[in-house]
């Protein structure tokens, strides 16, 4: 628990091209972090295409990472008990 003494969860983590997309806020659901970070990837990708750039998706990878309270320490949630995808446009819009 930090400081403030305020529950907090470290919603997402994307590594694109050099570049680190993080969000975060107050939630208690993997999915919704997962739902949260699709709406910052979509604004990053609309603001790259303003400029002529793009996501390139062979270069992108991306972990849904949870964590669980497990006898006084906190653990890795299982993989397959926290699937996610995330969704990106190429150059060509597909």
């Amino acid at each position: 628990m930090p400081l403030s003494k305020r529950w907090f969860e470290f919603v997402g983590y994307a590594f694109v091209d050099d570049t680190d997309v993080i969000q975060s806020r107050l939630l208690n659901d993997p999915f919704q972090a997962l739902q949260s970070l699709q709406l910052a990837i979509d604004s990053w990708e609309k603001g790259l295409k303003v400029t002529c750039g793009a996501l390139v998706p062979e270069k992108t990878v991306f972990w849904l990472i949870s964590f669980c309270w497990i006898n006084s320490q906190w653990s890795y949630v299982p993989s397959n008990e926290c699937p996610g995808e995330l969704f990106i446009d190429d150059i060509h819009g597909q």
